[in-house]
Formats: C-alpha cells, sequence, structure tokens
C-alpha cells in the first residue's frame, strides 16, 4: 500500500505523464516538494516496483502502479509485457544507482 505522497506522486504520471510516463521536474513542480525529498520517495517507489526509471530524469508506471491506482492492465499481457520491457524493476533500479555517487553534493 503506498503511502499519501506515493499516492499522488502515482496519480500525477497517471494523469498529467504522456503513456504512463513523465518527467521528475513534473512531479518536483506538482509535489511542491523539495527535489532531494521527491528523489527520495521515487527511489522507495522504484524499489518497491511501483514505477520504473527510464533514465535519470524520467520515469514511468508500472503494472504495480496501475494496481496501486486501482487500475489493472489497458491492454493484453504481452502488450503490457512489451511496454514495460524485459528487466524487472528491481534490475533497473540497480542498473539505474549502480554509476550513482554516495557523496552527497
Amino acid at each position: 500500500m503506498p503511502t499519501p505522497y506515493q499516492s499522488e506522486i502515482l496519480r500525477i504520471i497517471d494523469n498529467e505523464g504522456k503513456g504512463g510516463e513523465c518527467g521528475v521536474s513534473l512531479i518536483n513542480r506538482r509535489m511542491m516538494l523539495g527535489t532531494d525529498f521527491v528523489r527520495g520517495l521515487l527511489d522507495s517507489m522504484a524499489r518497491v516496483g511501483l514505477i520504473d526509471f527510464i533514465d535519470s530524469r524520467r520515469i514511468r508506471l508500472t503494472l504495480r502502479g496501475l494496481r496501486a491506482l486501482g487500475k489493472g492492465p489497458t491492454g493484453d499481457a504481452e502488450e503490457e509485457k512489451s511496454r514495460l520491457g524485459k528487466e524487472i524493476p528491481e534490475e533497473r533500479y540497480k542498473r539505474w544507482t549502480k554509476g550513482r555517487s554516495s557523496v552527497p553534493r
């Protein structure tokens, strides 16, 4: 069950994103919270599989994120699998965080 902040982020991605995808900056503007706080929320959401990082600035909803919003998959299973890619969210998250520095900037 997502937290209230996570639920709000999921609604922003679903309502204002294109095809279930949006930029991190859009979420920052809509939430009116600090960038570091929002980035921490997104990292935790990626760890549990609610969202998937396309790159460092773009994210998309996963099937789990859609279900958390009370929506199911919109197409057949093969279409959803091709849309989400072959990697599972945990693998993408590990790959995305692999190059991140642990030293604050």
